[in-house]
């Protein structure tokens, strides 16, 4: 059920919420209550990820939100409860070998289907959910989702394609790392992916080659990425979006998708420095924001409290520090940065794995509220139990 739930992250919400509910129910009655005990509590990523959601918990009982809006953010952050007991499935290598291949097998899946979009094929012939025709190369997923998962993906890809001797299984992970870059770069408009994109990349060349070579690939990089983004109209347009949004931040005119995004964080950043210490509950800053926006002198306030109204401030560092204040915005920190230490102790494909994956999680949460979002926060609580989880021979001999 674990590593059917990895494959169908892609899919759409329904898919791997119910193999997440299978998995959980099937640890349950399962039994060996004991060893699972051990495997947990001897693991530091279960161990914090537990804190954090006892946290949301007792957010719960100060938050200023209503119970209904709280509940559904209690929700949302309810997948650190489920990265425990994820832990317990992968164990064993076999079966965090079954489940890294149905991730990748997944992802690979869901970009060749955007590709079908050339032909004339669309996802509403598939799916009429929510994201169907939303953007014209876009399956299952928001084009943020899409985008994170294939830019990680492409990055797996390399680190593959540097390691494998087979000479064939080498062209083969080449060719999928070109049109997974090529994706990201010309065919899905997410512009937090593309810069990831760049990241990963750079990340990539300095673990192999050494930080001399990264420093000029942190040149060659982004001029690459640039002159391939500008041969797409989609991408260049989306592009140009940011200078138009710059453009009415001047005039302090936050109505764009850049100036949301500041809004956002200037509220939060408030919010955190009156309420530093617990912050202001479990799914309280959409009420914190709305008291923010109407106490300053901002032209139409009350177009950012409606319409662009949030739960989350796209910022998963400003979203935990609102609710959890900086108790719990550190202990997110702890999280990621001991997934980074935990990196060093294991084989060196398996080492850069982990970091792309820690790196890709701390870079998309700067523009986007990770774990709150549905396909990022599953990515992320199975991931991390896929790389982080016990070894069973760790636990028997501790």
């Amino acid at each position: 059920m674990a590593c059917a739930a990895l494959f169908s992250i892609v899919l759409p919400t329904a898919a791997p919420n119910i193999f997440m509910a299978l998995f959980l129910f099937c640890s349950i009655i399962a039994g060996n209550y004991r060893f699972k005990f051990n495997l947990i509590f001897n693991n530091s990523i279960a161990l914090i990820s537990s804190l954090l959601f006892l946290l949301f918990i007792i957010g719960l009982v100060y938050t200023s939100a209503s119970d209904n809006e709280a509940l559904v953010v209690f929700k949302k952050y309810s997948k650190f409860f489920y990265i425990p007991f994820l832990l317990l499935a992968f164990h064993e290598e076999q079966w965090k070998k079954f489940g890294y291949i149905a991730f990748l097998s997944g992802v690979t899946l869901m970009m060749l289907m955007s590709y079908l979009t050339f032909t004339g094929w669309s996802p509403e012939s598939l799916y009429s959910g929510t994201y169907a025709g939303r953007d014209a190369h876009i399956i299952f997923r928001s084009r943020i989702a899409h985008g994170l998962l294939v830019a990680f993906a492409a990055y797996l890809y390399l680190v593959h394609a540097i390691d494998f001797k087979n000479k064939y299984l080498r062209i083969l992970l080449i060719v999928l790392a070109i049109l997974a870059s090529v994706n990201i770069l010309t065919m899905v408009a997410s512009r937090s992916a593309q810069l990831l994109w760049i990241i990963l990349i750079v990340l990539l060349v300095y673990l192999r080659f050494g930080w001399k070579r990264a420093l000029l690939g942190s040149l060659l990089v982004p001029i690459l990425a640039f002159s391939i983004l500008y041969s797409s109209e989609t991408t260049r347009i989306r592009l140009f979006e940011i200078l138009d949004d710059i453009q009415l931040l001047e005039q302090q005119d936050y109505g764009s998708s850049v100036g949301v995004r500041v809004i956002w964080a200037k509220a939060g950043l408030e919010i955190i420095k009156n309420n530093s210490i617990t912050g202001t509950g479990t799914g309280s800053f959409k009420e914190e924001f709305n008291k923010i926006i109407e106490s300053k002198n901002i032209p139409d306030e009350k177009f950012y409290s409606t319409i662009y109204n949030s739960m989350n401030p796209h910022n998963e560092y400003l979203s935990i520090g609102v609710q959890l204040g900086l108790i719990g915005l550190l202990l997110y920190l702890l999280l990621l940065i001991q997934q980074w230490r935990l990196s060093y102790r294991m084989p060196l494909n398996m080492n850069h794995i982990a970091k792309g994956f820690v790196v890709t999680v701390a870079v998309s949460g700067i523009f986007n509220s990770v774990i709150y979002a549905h396909t990022q926060g599953v990515f992320f609580a199975l991931f991390t139990a896929l790389m982080f989880a016990s070894n069973k021979s760790e636990v028997v001999s501790s």
